[in-house]
C-alpha cells in the first residue's frame, strides 16, 4: 500500500511537536513535585490554571523547534532509502534537537532548584566565569546529564530510522507538497508568536496570581532562555515594552516629589532634572569611609533582622553598638546591582546591569565621584579578578582612583574559585589603610560566602556549623570571623577613630534565600563608628534601598555637595518618607514604601497585587477591592514606574554624572 509524502511529513512533524509538548509538561509536573513545599501558598485551581498557561510558552518553543524541520522537509524529495541522506538529516536533526531539549531541561531543573526560577539572564551573566564550570563540575550530576543526553540522542535515532527509512514508494505530488507547506507554515508561525493579538506573547500571562515562584512553574526554561538572550544582546531593555509608562515630564516630576528634602537645592538641568545640590546643614568633617560589601549576606542570616542567631556574632555585636538601618533593600539580585545603587545611588534598569554596560564607563556618577571634589583618596579592593563583572573598567573609569585585585594582594593564605578568602581580603585593606595620610574611602567586596563556600582550615568550628547545610552555614560563620579579626586590628590603628565603617550586603543568596520573592530583598544596613557616632547602638526600622546609602554617608559627612543620587539620607528625611525600587530579576518590578506597602507590577500585565510587608518576611496580600486599597495600589504602581522612567530617562540622555 503506497503513502504518500505529505501523509509522512504530516505524522512526522506531529510526533514531534506531541513529544516536545509532552516533556515539557513532564518537567514542570517533576518540579511541582520537588518542590511542592514551594507552593503551599496556592489553591488547586491555582496550580492547574499555571499548567494550563504554561502549555502557551511549551507551544512557543515546540513550534521554534519545528520551523528548521519543516524547510527540510519542504525541500527533500523524499526521505526514504531512496533518498537516503535526505532522511539521514532528517533523523540527525530530530535526534540532535530531542537531545538538545533534553538536557535544557535538565539543566534546567537544577537551576529552578537553585534559583527558584528557570533559566534567564544568569546564564549569561555567568557563561564566561570559569569558576562556574568548576562549580557545575564538582557539585552537580554532568556526567549523568551527559550520559542520559546520548542515551536520549540514541533512542531518537533508533525511532526515526525505523520510521523513516521505510521500505515503501512515496508519492511526491508537488502540488500537495506545496500546500501542504503553507498549511503547516500558517500554524508553527502563530505557534512560535503564541498570540493572535498585535505583539507575540511575553511572560506576563504566566502572572495571574501573586505567586512569583507559580508564575515561574508557569513558564518554560527555553523561552525564559530566548527571552534573557535576547536582551543579553541588545543588553537593555525598552521599559515601555514591560510597563504602562507615564508621561516624562510627569515621571519626572513625581521623583523629584519623592527625592526632595528640605537640605535639597536642584538646579532644574534640562538633560538631568534631579541635579541638585545638599546641604547638610553640619560642618564639614573629612572621615574616613570605609564601605564593606558583603556578599550575600541578607537577613536570613543575620539575627537582630529576624534570622539565624547564631551565624554572625561579630557583626551582630557591631549592630548593638552602631547605627543600624534594619528595613533597607537591595535594588536587585546580583553585585553588579548592588555596586549600582550602594555606589552610584542608582536604582539600575532592566536587562544588563548599567555597571556592566560600555556607555557607562566614565560616564556615571558615584560616590567616589563626590568624594573626589574633597580630595579623597579613593579605592576598591577585591580578592578577585579584574576584569569580573566589567567592575575594573567601571569603577576605574567613574571616580575610583587606586583598584587593588588578587594579583597585588600582600597576604595570599587561601585561594578559592573565585580569589583569595576573605581574611585576605581584610588583610590587604588594613594595611593600605595604615600607609595613607590623607582622608579615603575604601569600598571592599567579600568572596568567601559565594559558591563552592571554599574556606581555609582552623578558622572556625565545623562542629559548631550544624549537618543541615553545613558548608554555607561554615562560609557565613568564617566570612563573619574575618570581619571580627579585622575591626579588632583596626580599633589597634590610629585610622579608625576617623573612620565611619559601612557594612551593607548586596543580596540575598545561600540556602535561605527566596527569591524572586520580594522579602528575600532585605538586607543589612550598618554605620559603626564609636568615636564618631558614640557606641550606645540606635535602630532605624524605616524603610531605605541601598540607593540610600551614598547620601546618608554624605549627611555624615556633613557640608554641601551636588549630585543626582536616586536616593536620600535616611538620617534627614521625614520619618515614613523612605522607598525602595527593586528588581527582582524575574521581569517584575517591586516598590516598597515607609508604611510597609509593597507593589508587584508584573511586566506586560495590567494585574499588580499590593502587599503589607512585616519583618522578618512576612506578605499579607491585601484587598484593593476596599477603596483605600486601591488607592494606595495606584499611587504606588505611579512612583515606582516614575522613578524607573526617570532613571531610564537619566542614563538614555547620559546626564547621570558631574556637567
Amino acid at each position: 500500500m503506497r503513502t504518500t509524502l505529505v501523509s509522512t511529513k504530516t505524522k512526522l512533524l506531529a510526533f514531534m511537536f506531541l513529544l516536545l509538548m509532552a516533556v515539557f509538561s513532564l518537567q514542570r509536573f517533576i518540579i511541582y513535585l520537588s518542590l511542592s513545599g514551594e507552593f503551599t501558598g496556592s489553591n488547586s485551581r491555582q496550580i492547574t490554571r499555571a499548567f494550563i498557561t504554561g502549555l502557551r510558552f511549551d507551544l512557543v518553543i515546540a513550534c521554534t523547534f519545528l520551523v528548521p524541520l519543516v524547510v527540510i522537509l519542504a525541500i527533500a524529495p523524499s526521505i526514504n532509502d531512496r533518498h537516503k541522506y535526505w532522511a539521514i538529516l532528517v533523523l540527525m536533526y530530530c535526534s540532535l534537537a530531542g537531545a538538545l531539549v533534553s538536557f535544557s531541561l535538565f539543566a534546567d531543573y537544577y537551576f529552578f532548584q537553585e534559583f527558584g526560577e528557570h533559566l534567564n539572564h544568569k546564564v549569561f551573566d555567568y557563561i564566561g566565569s570559569g569558576y562556574v564550570y568548576r562549580i557545575i563540575g564538582s557539585q552537580y550530576p554532568w556526567i549523568s546529564a551527559f550520559i542520559m543526553t546520548l542515551c536520549v540522542f540514541a533512542v531518537l535515532s533508533w525511532l526515526f530510522s525505523r520510521y523513516l527509512l521505510s521500505k515503501h514508494p512515496h508519492r511526491c505530488d508537488s502540488t500537495k507538497n506545496t500546500i501542504w507547506l503553507l498549511l503547516v507554515l500558517v500554524p508553527v508561525g502563530i505557534g512560535i508568536r503564541g498570540s493572535f493579538g498585535p505583539k507575540p506573547l511575553n511572560s506576563g500571562p504566566a502572572y495571574f496570581s501573586s505567586s512569583n515562584r507559580l508564575a515561574q512553574l508557569a513558564l518554560n526554561g527555553l523561552f525564559t532562555l530566548r527571552e534573557a538572550g535576547t536582551s543579553a544582546l541588545t543588553r537593555s531593555v525598552a521599559i515601555g515594552e514591560s510597563f504602562e509608562l507615564l508621561p516624562v515630564e510627569e515621571a519626572i516630576s513625581v521623583t523629584k516629589s519623592l527625592l526632595q528634602t528640605p537640605q535639597d537645592d536642584f538646579h532644574d538641568r534640562l538633560d538631568n532634572p534631579i541635579w541638585r545640590t545638599t546641604d547638610t546643614g553640619k560642618p564639614r568633617s573629612d572621615y574616613n569611609v570605609v564601605l564593606i560589601v558583603m556578599e550575600s549576606l541578607a537577613w536570613p542570616y543575620i539575627g537582630p533582622m529576624g534570622g539565624r542567631s547564631d551565624l554572625t556574632p561579630n557583626l551582630n555585636n557591631l549592630i548593638q553598638h552602631g547605627l543600624f538601618m534594619d528595613h533597607c533593600f537591595s535594588v536587585g539580585h546580583r553585585t553588579t546591582y548592588a555596586f549600582s545603587g550602594i555606589i552610584c545611588g542608582y536604582p539600575d534598569l532592566p536587562g544588563k546591569s548599567i555597571t556592566t554596560r560600555e556607555s557607562s564607563v566614565g560616564n556615571f556618577l558615584t560616590l567616589a565621584t563626590v568624594l573626589n571634589q574633597r580630595e579623597y583618596k579613593t579605592m576598591f579592593i577585591y580578592a578577585g579578578q579584574p576584569h569580573y563583572d566589567h567592575r575594573q573598567a567601571f569603577l576605574a573609569s567613574n571616580g575610583f582612583d587606586e583598584l587593588i585585585f588578587e594579583d597585588q594582594f600582600p597576604q595570599k593564605t587561601f585561594a578559592t574559585h573565585l580569589g583569595w578568602c576573605d581574611e585576605d581580603l581584610f588583610a590587604a585593606a588594613h594595611k593600605t589603610f595604615q600607609e595613607e595620610e590623607n582622608p579615603f574611602f575604601a569600598t571592599l567586596l567579600t568572596l568567601s560566602f559565594h559558591r563552592d563556600y571554599q574556606i581555609p582550615k582552623g578558622r572556625i568550628d565545623p562542629g559548631s556549623c550544624g549537618d543541615s547545610y553545613q558548608e554555607q552555614c561554615c562560609a557565613i560563620k568564617y566570612t563573619d570571623w574575618s570581619i571580627g579579626q579585622y575591626m579588632k586590628k583596626a580599633r589597634q590603628a590610629d585610622y579608625f577613630d576617623q573612620t565611619l565603617f559601612v557594612f551593607i550586603a548586596d543580596h540575598s543568596g545561600g540556602f535561605l534565600n527566596t527569591e524572586p520573592a520580594p522579602t528575600a530583598f532585605r538586607v543589612p544596613f550598618l554605620i559603626y563608628a564609636p568615636n564618631i557616632l558614640g557606641s550606645e547602638g540606635k535602630r532605624i526600622s524605616q524603610v531605605c534601598s541601598q540607593t540610600d546609602v551614598a547620601p546618608t554617608i554624605m549627611s555624615l559627612l556633613g557640608g554641601s555637595y551636588s549630585h543626582c543620587f536616586l536616593g536620600s539620607s535616611v538620617l534627614d528625611r521625614e520619618s515614613n518618607k523612605g522607598r525602595s525600587l527593586i528588581e527582582p530579576g524575574d521581569g517584575t518590578l517591586v516598590y516598597v514604601e515607609g508604611a510597609n506597602n509593597m507593589v508587584v507590577i508584573p511586566p506586560q500585565s495590567p494585574r499588580s497585587t499590593l502587599f503589607h510587608f512585616q519583618c522578618p518576611g512576612t506578605l499579607t496580600e491585601l484587598d484593593t477591592k476596599v477603596p483605600q486599597n486601591k488607592e494606595t495600589l495606584n499611587r504606588l504602581q505611579k512612583e515606582a514606574l516614575a522613578m524607573l522612567q526617570t532613571a531610564d530617562f537619566l542614563y538614555g540622555k547620559g546626564s547621570y554624572r558631574y556637567p
